[in-house]
């Protein structure tokens, strides 16, 4: 059974309750399986298990209820939050190395190790000193024990429709919000809405129509394309907080420069594939599934 789509034989609410105890019993295993091992992947594994509850949990906004659903989201955001500190200066380091490759000259290997050297200075406060790992797992935990309280019974095809609705036309509002402001937080909005979709289309392969399932590769690529442009971004903003580092202004200049070029590429690239997903074939499709 996959463990992240939905099944015919099971109910609405069975297939979700399913879908996020399988994804955090997924999360838990990376604490217990590789994380002394292979850190960097299992905190990344671990954040994407959550993100993947969290779209879940948007498809049953309506049932859980107001309060519910902003407890649930808001949990789960924060075992996330607790772990996004260790993350991003890896995908700092991960990124300098992309984008010096090839071209590893000093300058790229001062900032890798620079950053490197933060990343061990991280790792030991939040980890050590914070036991930050033990709190996300004590969350995780109890985030199993709290899907008990999800209504089961009350959730049914049309409530999941009416979710996947939902977060497509955030979509839609934030994609146009990117067009007409395209600066990183806005692009990072429509990051988190374009994933959380994907997601969706995930949980609801089997129900939705093949005119549909045809945009859920272009959705991954489009969501690549964002989080590249998003971890350029994190980059940008932490070169401009060290410019110590550098050793001159001349090589602060000729890095920005790379990334903010880098940043271009990806951002045209990224808007045309957007604009071949939500095209007028899209929208009559999503309407004929809220029509039923």
């Amino acid at each position: 059974m996959n463990d992240f789509v939905m099944e015919n034989k099971e109910s609405a609410g069975e297939g979700i309750k399913r879908i996020i105890n399988e994804q955090i019993d997924k999360a838990l295993g990376h604490f217990e399986a590789d994380i002394d091992e292979k850190f960097d992947e299992s905190v990344h594994e671990i954040r994407k298990c959550v993100k993947r509850i969290r779209a879940a949990i948007r498809l049953i906004k309506d049932v859980a209820g107001k309060n519910l659903y902003r407890y649930e989201n808001y949990f789960f955001r924060d075992i996330n939050r607790n772990l996004s500190e260790i993350r991003s200066i890896a995908v700092i380091i991960e990124t300098l190395n992309k984008l010096g490759s090839g071209d590893l000259n000093n300058d790229y290997r001062t900032l890798i190790t620079h950053f490197s050297g933060l990343k061990d200075k991280i790792i030991y406060k939040l980890c050590m000193q914070e036991n930050r790992l033990m709190l996300v797992h004590e969350m995780l935990s109890e985030g199993k024990e709290r899907t008990r309280l999800i209504p089961a019974k009350g959730i049914n095809i049309e409530i999941l429709l009416t979710g996947f609705l939902r977060v497509y036309n955030q979509c839609l509002e934030c994609m146009l919000t990117a067009k007409n402001e395209p600066g990183a937080a806005s692009l990072h909005e429509w990051r988190k809405k374009i994933k959380y979709l994907y997601y969706q289309f995930q949980i609801l392969n089997p129900i939705l129509s093949g005119d549909l399932l045809i945009y859920e590769s272009q959705l991954d690529k489009l969501s690549e394309y964002l989080g590249t442009d998003h971890d350029l971004a994190e980059l940008e903003d932490s070169l401009a907080g060290n410019p110590g580092v550098y050793g001159s202004k001349d090589k602060s200049c000729s890095i920005m420069n790379k990334v903010d070029e880098s940043r271009q590429e990806k951002q045209k690239v990224l808007f045309a594939i957007a604009g071949d997903i939500f095209d007028e074939k899209l929208k009559v499709n999503i309407n004929k599934l809220a029509r039923g």
